[in-house]
């Protein structure tokens, strides 16, 4: 297996009563496994991490967000 680095973009979704989605995932190739993520995903050339955030915030959960509604970067790696 070969690893390639990838960038990504997460988004923490946080409620009007500070509750964070988290989605949960599973490995069936190892059974009871799971671990708990932020909605996001990769950054595709030419993408900003605002503009990346956007349809993986629709394609994990359906909401609409504009970029404008995002909060400030709380953490970068």
């Amino acid at each position: 297996m070969t690893l390639t680095q990838r960038w990504t973009s997460r988004v923490l979704l946080v409620s009007g009563d500070d509750r964070l989605l988290l989605l949960c995932g599973r490995d069936p190739r190892s059974p009871g496994a799971r671990w708990w993520f932020t909605v996001g995903g990769g950054i595709e050339d030419g993408e900003n991490c605002p503009q990346a955030a956007v349809p993986e915030v629709w394609e994990e959960t359906a909401l609409d967000l504009p970029v404008g509604h995002l909060g400030p970067v709380v953490w970068t790696r």
